[in-house]
């Protein structure tokens, strides 16, 4: 009876600490979900401002280190958007803090290497054509697939060999 009764109270504090790991797990997720509103909230609006700004009289205010990757994901979905002089204004507004994205680009998770070749792409291509061109040869196809879109643009450079080079790595790729 004794045992049982042991059992069943470490159960209850597994049950306890459980719940207040699950407490504190969904805190800091809306934390974290409201901090990235608030960022995308006076981010975009700056953004919007250098486009619609058009020259040197914007003031924009100083980008925080640890909002920086954010703030470049903002000024990507802008850049996926326009052409002309209003992405090269995104382009301009992102590009001292760009460099933040090389260490992504060799990161652990293939999902987080496609993700930085991606968003590099959009924003400074140019820039980072040869870091670009490296992710054709990455382990994972699906960074590989992204690399060879991005640098297949119209408006990228030219890379077309590298990537015919590579052609054959999709091969066993379905249309789907």
């Amino acid at each position: 009876m004794k045992t049982v009764l042991g059992l069943v109270e470490n159960l209850l504090m597994l049950n306890i600490a459980l719940a207040f790991s699950v407490i504190f797990i969904r805190a800091r997720s809306n934390f974290r979900a409201w901090r990235f509103w608030w960022i995308e909230d006076r981010w975009e609006a700056v953004i919007i401002n250098v486009i619609g700004g058009g020259g040197d009289d914007v003031v924009v205010p100083p980008v925080p280190a640890n909002d920086a990757r954010h703030i470049l994901e903002i000024a990507g979905r802008f850049a996926r958007r326009l052409r002309g002089p209003d992405r090269m204004r995104v382009e301009e507004f992102s590009a001292p803090f760009v460099e933040l994205l090389r260490p992504d680009l060799t990161a652990r998770s293939a999902e987080k290497r496609a993700a930085a070749v991606e968003l590099l792409s959009v924003l400074a291509l140019d820039a980072f054509a040869g870091d670009i061109v490296a992710a054709l040869d990455d382990s994972s196809p699906r960074v590989s697939f992204v690399a060879a879109k991005a640098l297949s643009s119209p408006d990228g450079p030219e890379c077309t060999a590298e990537v015919l080079d590579r052609l054959h790595r999709y091969s066993n790729w379905n249309s789907s």
